[in-house]
């Protein structure tokens, strides 16, 4: 539990507890009563927001098997480019506020810690060599000027200065009342609540109503067996305000009111009724700061996303393998089966269910909305391609998952033939051609800057060239191969500057970067002629590119890990990702379908396996949507966001496709914006560069001082028009047209990150300790070179 939530929680009950206690019960003279109650409230305020609640029951979950373990990665469809110009925003460094309030709650609690504990070491090192007279089990110190009158665990402190003989009497019979009640463990126990809430006002009056509680007990029950006058003198003749921390001063709490305590009338025992409301005000303070733990609706794959711990569901699945059920479900996933119809059910003339027999076995597919056929019935032979197979799950104790198999098994077909005859393919009806709708077969890209389309044309001359295909087959056979043994040949540097390692595999060679990121620890742990065992999580080719680099997502040596990339495996954290052309885009689930009359979607819901939720509606007068359906995996693109809730939004929808490489069904007013057919390349006007032409490839951090000022920090990639920039810290002066560039300070040059300046293929290449660069006039200054010259181009 969040500290700071629970110490507000823990403040809040000690404030109801309090004003109750004020309202109703400080009148009252049944001390001993008041004594338990402000006593066992402090304890229940501690206790109360540790309490659970559940509020509801979790409602069964249905899960896609293969989608879950498989397709949960974002996969980008072509390399995204981060801009500054998106929002104008930039991430900043925030302070951590929650950081700088729990160590100053630390340092507050260790010094009245501290505190408490030398008044404790002092006061029974000023026990040492006194003259302590027994009566009973408790110590009597007499005579004692520097300590008044009082008390402290079995410790009688008088001070017989100007009293007589009787007077002494009574304030031995007062304080010894105190050591019988045991009224220390009181104050022992709030002075430690006082340390744990030093911030609460409320712990403060507690401490006083209980010190001043204890003091009306005592003289209630002292003067009940002395006359009442002669103990009131002798309160009055002591009025002196104490100091004592913790024990219990004679004369402390203010004379008026143990006076006025003293002689007032008994509260009737008719008012103990009060104390019922006790009652229900700790229910009330339980609702109002218990964790009310609402059990989650789980019904797709990703609507309980923080319940599915990282190996939970894959230790699920792993199980369900070793089941007959998975030899008769996953052996024929993506294959085409024959089987026979076993029966049909029909809702409102659609056909609902279809049951079928497969080497014996029944399995049942649902939910195909298809009209009636009257060529289909039971003991036709039918050709299914299955796409994927479902069984459900249960959540059980502590949030974990179990499976739920049932007879028969569901399937999901990608598309059904009878005789040759195609009824059913990825939710079409083929069998009512006039209501399908009109598919856009262009292809479309995004509308760039003209220096973005420029970069994209290289991109697409490489990607056509035998280079390109040569190395794309070697990395996806890597790939294939998983787990690989490799032999590191020889240092190198990548035409970056960046320094690595190299290794050869099936006939190409490999690069692994060790100056950079998390990859900077190898250079201490690799060297050549090692034989490592590792598996790729991605790689990068390009024309500049002098060799494949590969971010390995693990590297074992001498049969220990010695690696492991942070990356790997992470479900990501953002909710979306941005296109160059400013276009959002993220991938999940679509959910929760409703329609209008017409039969046109009127709202959907996608749902990421992080667990955030894009709510859309749609015009009923929009596209046709038929081709997608509930639990369809799909790339949305959307403009407009608006956060309605922790993790969820509400978004303008501009494509909705079920394959990332295409854009799919198109909202027609708002795509034609933000894309333009491939084939319409518009020449890019030559103009001059601002900073609309800066985009940012890669960075640490970022702030924004003002909308002409921005500082990139931590390993810093730019573009701008032609020419990158790389460094470990850049300045962008929109005012001076200035790009300042600056590389990190290792002393080790092989660690050191420099300030790098490449134009158009390389032609210039300028690298050194720091660098100048107006993006007006196209001219850079160089400090400490390093190499290359001070061109202007």
């Amino acid at each position: 539990m969040n500290m700071i939530i629970y110490l507000a929680q823990v403040t809040g009950c000690t404030a109801v507890f309090y004003l109750f206690y004020y309202a109703f019960l400080r009148k009252l003279t049944f001390f001993s009563i008041n004594r338990w109650y402000l006593l066992s409230t402090v304890i229940l305020s501690f206790l109360i927001p540790l309490i659970k609640i559940d509020i509801n029951e979790p409602k069964p979950y249905t899960g896609v098997v293969e989608q879950v373990v498989y397709n949960y990665a974002p996969q980008p469809a072509e390399p995204t480019v981060f801009t500054l110009t998106v929002d104008e925003a930039t991430i900043s460094k925030p302070v951590k506020w929650q950081d700088v309030l729990r160590y100053t709650y630390y340092i507050a609690v260790a010094a009245l810690s501290v505190h408490l504990l030398i008044t404790l070491l002092a006061f029974f090192k000023r026990l040492k060599g006194k003259q302590i007279s027994k009566l009973g089990n408790v110590n009597i110190l007499s005579g004692n000027n520097k300590v008044s009158n009082g008390s402290f665990l079995n410790y009688i402190f008088v001070n017989e200065g100007e009293l007589s003989a009787d007077e002494i009497r009574q304030i031995i019979a007062h304080e010894m009342m105190h050591v019988k009640l045991y009224h220390s463990a009181d104050r022992i126990i709030v002075k430690l609540a006082q340390i744990i809430l030093w911030f609460n006002p409320f712990i403060y009056l507690y401490a006083r109503s209980v010190e001043e509680n204890h003091e009306f007990e005592v003289d209630h029950a002292v003067a009940n067996d002395t006359d009442k006058q002669n103990y009131a003198n002798l309160l009055l003749h002591l009025s002196v305000a104490g100091n004592g921390i913790l024990y219990h001063n004679f004369s402390k709490v203010p004379l008026k009111k143990r006076i006025t305590m003293l002689f007032i009338k008994p509260t009737t025992n008719m008012k103990k009724v009060i104390y019922l409301l006790f009652v229900p005000v700790v229910l009330i303070s339980s609702l109002a700061f218990a964790s009310l733990k609402k059990s989650e609706k789980a019904h797709n794959v990703i609507d309980r996303p923080q319940k599915l711990k990282k190996l939970e569901l894959p230790k699920v699945i792993e199980d369900f393998k070793k089941t007959d059920y998975y030899k008769r479900s996953h052996a024929f996933v993506d294959k085409t089966i024959k089987v026979k119809v076993t029966d049909l059910e029909f809702n409102d003339g659609k056909l609902d269910l279809l049951k079928v027999k497969y080497e014996g076995y029944p399995y049942q597919i649902l939910h195909f909305n298809l009209p009636q056929m009257p060529d289909l019935k039971v003991g036709d032979e039918l050709s299914i391609k299955v796409q994927t197979f479902i069984i459900d799950f249960e959540p059980k104790a502590k949030g974990l998952m179990e499976m739920k198999i049932s007879e028969p098994l569901q399937l999901k077909p990608e598309s059904i033939y009878k005789g040759g005859e195609m009824l059913y393919s990825a939710g079409k009806d083929f069998k009512d051609a006039a209501q399908e709708p009109v598919i856009d077969t262009n292809k479309y890209r995004q509308k760039l800057s003209p220096a973005g389309e420029a970069a994209r044309e290289k991109e697409d001359a490489y990607r056509k060239s035998d280079d390109f295909k040569i190395k794309k087959k070697s990395i996806d056979e890597f790939h294939k191969a998983g787990e690989v043994t490799v032999k590191i040949k020889a240092n190198a540097t990548d035409n970056r500057g960046n320094k690595g390692l190299t290794f050869d595999h099936a006939g190409q060679e490999y690069f692994i970067a060790t100056g950079r990121a998390q990859q900077k620890q190898l250079a201490n742990i690799l060297k050549v002629g090692d034989v490592l065992k590792l598996k790729s999580f991605g790689e990068t080719i390009g024309k500049e590119f002098k060799y494949i680099e590969i971010w390995p997502s693990y590297i074992i040596k001498d049969d220990k890990k010695v690696f492991e990339l942070a990356e790997a495996g992470k479900i990501p954290a953002y909710p979306f990702l941005y296109e160059a052309n400013k276009v959002r885009f993220t991938d999940g689930q679509l959910t929760k379908i409703t329609k209008y009359a017409n039969g046109k979607w009127k709202t959907a819901v996608v749902e990421t396996v992080n667990g955030y939720r894009f709510n859309i509606n749609f015009k009923p007068d929009g596209p046709d949507m038929n081709s997608l359906s509930d639990d369809d995996h799909v790339r949305l693109r959307f403009v407009g966001e608006k956060k309605t809730g922790a993790k969820t939004y509400q978004v303008n929808w501009v494509a909705i496709s079920d394959d990332i490489k295409s854009h799919g069904i198109q909202e027609p007013t708002l795509f034609p914006k933000f894309y333009v057919k491939a084939d319409n390349k518009a020449a890019a006007a030559k103009r001059p560069l601002t900073m609309k032409d800066i985009y940012v490839l890669k960075a640490g951090s970022s702030v924004k001082k003002d909308k002409d000022h921005i500082q990139l920090y931590g390993g810093v990639d730019l573009k701008i028009g032609e020419m990158t920039i790389t460094a470990e810290h850049v300045t962008i002066d929109n005012k001076k047209k200035l790009i300042t560039a600056r590389g990190s300070k290792d002393a080790d040059d092989s660690k050191r990150i420099f300030a790098t300046l490449r134009g158009k293929g390389d032609t210039t290449t300028i690298i050194s300790d720091s660098l100048a660069f107006n993006y007006q006039k196209m001219g850079a200054h160089v400090w400490n070179s390093r190499q290359g010259s001070n061109n202007k181009n």
